[in-house]
Parts: structure tokens; C-alpha cells; sequence
């Protein structure tokens, strides 16, 4: 090679050392990220990251998480004990428990005694005082109690989100406290929500039996007076039924109870 050829090729060489495509190749190994302090930064990012949240079974309806269905059976009884609820009830199980209510001993009791004294006394349903007729009033007896619980503690507690217990208050309240409070729960009532407001359910559930109740009654007991009277006399026996339901517990404790063997 000559000495031309040679000065040509150091040229060349120097030309492209100090060119941006040179200088580039050379400066690209700085431009890499540093992989090990990545990873550690990744690491501790990891470390730093919240808990995950669980969920507490013992938050309270207040805070906007209910309660995990388990935790708590629905009480599908009329009257709940002393410190027992609140208990919501859905709208399916308000429909069972007004099955319920009018299929209990209470309920079949309460029959048996609206038609054997509208027996005796010969009042309305006039069906007359012979043996068949104490059965048509039995029977008469039962459906309105039936139809009432219906109406009552289930279509019309489920329309008005309304709560269908009676949560008896019990010892620690003064008996005119207790008294009075009975005594309202007829035109008062909870709502599923936690508040008190009218008891609309129980109100036009009664209305609703005893105009359906017209329907099997025979004729002379179908007039609007007679089923206004009907109306307030079942309201009058739901008030005292509450009152038995809030004293009888204690009647038991007094005359009931059974002391335990001597020490």
C-alpha cells in the first residue's frame, strides 16, 4: 500500500471516530438502565404497599357494610325477647312469618276464642247458635286472622318497608314506660331502616281483613258500620295481645319460676 493509500485510511478512520454515528455507539452502553437498583426499588415499592383489607363481620349496619348473612338467623317469630333485634327481615321472610304467625298456638287460640264468643252471644257473624254454626264461625274466625296476619306482616310490611316484630322492652323500664309504649306499637311501628314512623302495614292490614271478611259474612253483617266496628275492635285486641306479650314474661318469672336446689 502506498503512503497516500495509507494517509486516505487514517483519515477515513479518524473521520468517522469523531462522527455521530461513532459517537453514539460509544455512548450507548451509559444510556442502559441500572438493573440492580430497579429491583430494589421494585422491592421496596412492594414492601411499602398497603394490607390487604379484609372483611370485619362485626361492622355495623351504620357504616355501610352489612353483615354477613351467617352471622345472624333471621327471627321469624312475631315477638322478639327483651335485648333480642333489631332483626330486618327480607320480603320473602316477612311472607313466612306471617305464615307463621297465623298457624301458631296464638293465633289458633285467639280464633278459637273470637268464635266461641260470638257464639254464646249469638253476635256477629250471625250464622245462629246451632253446632254448625260454631264451626262456620271457627272457620270465619280463622281466615280473617289468617288474611289480617297476612296482610299485615307480610304484604303490606314488605310494601311499606316496614318492621313486623314486637320487641318487648322487659326489665329496666318503669311499668308506665312499658305500658304506654305496648299500647302504641298498634299505630307505631319500626321501620326496616331503624326509625319510627306509622304502622301503616298494621292499619290497613286489619282494614284489608275486614272488608275482605264481608265477602263470607252474611248480609246483615256487611253494613259500613258494622265493619268500622269490627275495625276498631280488632285494633282494641292487638293492643291488649301486646300488653300480655310485654307483662306475661314477667308474670312467668314471678309465679313460675323454680329456684335451684339448696347449697
Amino acid at each position: 500500500m502506498t503512503s497516500w493509500s495509507k494517509s486516505c485510511s487514517m483519515l477515513l478512520a479518524l473521520s468517522l471516530a469523531g462522527s455521530p454515528f461513532g459517537r453514539s455507539q460509544s455512548a450507548e452502553p451509559d444510556k442502559l438502565p441500572d438493573a440492580p437498583s430497579v429491583a430494589q426499588n421494585s422491592v421496596v415499592q412492594n414492601s411499602e404497599a398497603p394490607p390487604v383489607q379484609r372483611f370485619d363481620p362485626s361492622t355495623s349496619k351504620a357504616s355501610g357494610v352489612a353483615p354477613s348473612v351467617e352471622l345472624r338467623r333471621p327471627f321469624l317469630h312475631r315477638v322478639v325477647p327483651a335485648g333480642g333485634g333489631p332483626e330486618p327481615l327480607t320480603a320473602e321472610q316477612k311472607f313466612e312469618l306471617s305464615f307463621r304467625s297465623a298457624v301458631s298456638l296464638g293465633g289458633v287460640g285467639t280464633s278459637l276464642l273470637s268464635a266461641g264468643e260470638g257464639h254464646l252471644a249469638n253476635s256477629r257473624p250471625h250464622y245462629g247458635s246451632d253446632k254448625g254454626a260454631f264451626g262456620e264461625r271457627l272457620g270465619a274466625a280463622e281466615l280473617k286472622q289468617a288474611t289480617e296476619s297476612f296482610f299485615s306482616y307480610g304484604l303490606y310490611a314488605a310494601a311499606f318497608h316496614e318492621d313486623p316484630h314486637y320487641y318487648v322492652k322487659g326489665p329496666g323500664h318503669t311499668f308506665k314506660d312499658r305500658a304506654i309504649y305496648s299500647a302504641t306499637r298498634v299505630v307505631l311501628t319500626q321501620t326496616d331502616a331503624g326509625n319510627t314512623g306509622v304502622n301503616w302495614a298494621k292499619l290497613a292490614g286489619v282494614a284489608s281483613a275486614g272488608a275482605l271478611a264481608n265477602a263470607y259474612y252474611p248480609p246483615r253483617d256487611r253494613t259500613v258500620g258494622d265493619t268500622l266496628s269490627s275495625f276498631a275492635t280488632s285494633l282494641a285486641i292487638a293492643t291488649l295481645s301486646l300488653e300480655l306479650h310485654e307483662f306475661m314474661p314477667d308474670v312467668k318469672r314471678k309465679f313460675l319460676h323454680r329456684h335451684g336446689p339448696s347449697q
